[in-house]
């Protein structure tokens, strides 16, 4: 009965964290594009910011090693600790490497928010508009553009989307 009563606590403070993971990520499609003549200096020292954070996240030491093994092997299985990188680092990587230039890249997420969120991160670290370079798919809200080279999705969009292509 604790766990249930601390279950339902839980639910309710993500519920309110979900509510303004939202907002934020509304904000985030709403602001501007990556023509640098857009962008304040707040939203340039920001940008570094957030490019100072990649550099500290376990998996940069990895980065050149990650890439040659994924370009050595069609299937690669990576492990790491939460927080260590893998959702938003190595898409990005793939990206930077240049696998978007003949194919797109799809990351799954199991939650919707989290999805949602995961995008906004990096889009904000690429510096690129959410929606555009990089969006995402969930149950009822596809937040990309058919030029979108980096989607995040939840796991049953992913489904139906290698069905229907």
């Amino acid at each position: 009965k604790i766990m249930a009563e601390a279950d339902k606590k839980s639910v309710e403070l993500n519920k309110h964290e979900d509510e303004d993971e939202v907002q934020f990520i509304m904000a985030s499609v709403l602001e501007g594009d990556k023509d640098e003549d857009d962008h304040d200096d707040n939203t340039k020292l920001k940008t570094m910011s957030l490019q100072q954070e990649r550099k500290m996240l376990p998996i940069d030491a990895l980065r050149e090693e990650l890439i040659q093994v994924i370009n050595d092997h069609q299937i690669v299985v990576i492990v790491g600790e939460i927080g260590s990188g893998k959702t938003t680092q190595i898409p990005q990587y793939l990206y930077e490497a240049g696998y978007t230039k003949l194919g797109k890249i799809g990351c799954t997420q199991p939650h919707g928010v989290a999805t949602m969120s995961v995008a906004s991160r990096v889009a904000q670290e690429m510096g690129v508009k959410l929606g555009h370079d990089v969006g995402y798919s969930v149950e009822f809200e596809d937040c990309t553009y058919h030029k979108t080279v980096l989607t995040y999705m939840i796991d049953a969009v992913n489904a139906h989307a290698v069905y229907v292509t």
